[in-house]
């Protein structure tokens, strides 16, 4: 099973549709919105989803919600906290809390994973890192679990691109 986390830009883009090309189309496409994207990638959301339709596949947004079961955009919550988000400081938390957590709290409990799991297989995580970033694959590879629920992959690395 393949996971691509879409993140509605250039290479995540070009991940979806040469994976297409390629026959090795992801299983699940799965984009964490942190209420504050530019309007132009929310507009393209909608082109995006329209071309995977047509090729059998649903973008699913994921969103972080909080404990009391609302839902406050990256920018508020940062203008509620009077701060920057941490990405300003040099750290990912933002990028931990409003993006990966979502979506690993959802592909947790999604039942393709979740049968995946059960019969003891590993999903394939896919990220848009493309061939100028090796060292950031290699990052998330070093992420991968040791109960072997998810192998982190950057195909756009691996096929030179």
């Amino acid at each position: 099973m393949r996971v691509l986390n879409y993140g509605g830009g250039t290479n995540s883009t070009a991940l979806a549709i040469l994976s297409i090309e390629r026959g090795e189309t992801p299983d699940i496409v799965v984009f964490a919105d942190t209420g504050s994207e530019r309007p132009e990638t929310y507009a393209y959301l909608d082109v995006f989803s329209g071309f995977l339709e047509r090729h059998s596949l649903r973008l699913d947004v994921v969103r972080w919600i909080r404990r009391d079961g609302t839902f406050t955009p990256l920018h508020e919550d940062c203008e509620e906290k009077m701060t920057l988000p941490s990405k300003a400081f040099g750290f990912s938390g933002c990028t931990s809390k409003w993006k990966q957590q979502p979506v690993d709290k959802w592909l947790r409990d999604h039942p393709l994973v979740r049968a995946e799991h059960g019969a003891g297989r590993t999903v394939e995580r896919w990220i848009g890192f493309d061939a100028d970033e090796p060292e950031r694959a290699e990052r998330m590879a070093s992420k991968n679990p040791k109960a072997n629920l998810w192998q982190w992959r950057a195909p756009l690395v691996e096929w030179g691109m």
